[in-house]
C-alpha cells in the first residue's frame, strides 16, 4: 500500500510541475530560449559577416534582415520534450534532471 501512494505522489508531483510551467503560456520557455537561440545565432553570423544585433533581428551587413520569431525559438518543442520526460515513469531524480538538461542541449544546438 504504501509504495502505491508513493507511486501516487510521483505522479502528482510531476503533473502539477506541468501545469505550473503551462500556465503562464510558456512563457518561461520564450523567456529562457530567447537568448540562448539568438545570441548564438548572432555570433555565428558575426564570424562571417558584418551583422549587427536589434532586438530579435539579426542585420546581416547592413542589408538583410533575419527575424527570429517564436516559432524560431521552439518553446513548445522545448514543453514536448519536458512533458515527454515528466510523463515517464519510474526515473530516478537526478537521472531525470540529467535527461531533460541534455535534451534541451540538443534541441538548442538542432
Amino acid at each position: 500500500m504504501k509504495k502505491i501512494s508513493k507511486q501516487f505522489t510521483d505522479i502528482l508531483i510531476r503533473y502539477i510541475i506541468l501545469l505550473i510551467i503551462a500556465l503562464p503560456n510558456l512563457w518561461l520557455f520564450y523567456f529562457v530560449f530567447t537568448p540562448l537561440t539568438i545570441y548564438p545565432v548572432y555570433f555565428l553570423l558575426n564570424l562571417f559577416f558584418d551583422s549587427s544585433l536589434i532586438g530579435n533581428v539579426v542585420l546581416v551587413e547592413d542589408c538583410f534582415p533575419i527575424e527570429l520569431i517564436g516559432a524560431c525559438i521552439a518553446g513548445s518543442a522545448y514543453y514536448l520534450l519536458l512533458i515527454l520526460n515528466l510523463s515517464t515513469p519510474k526515473i530516478k531524480f537526478q537521472k531525470r534532471v540529467n535527461m531533460i538538461f541534455l535534451s534541451f542541449i540538443f534541441l538548442l544546438i538542432i
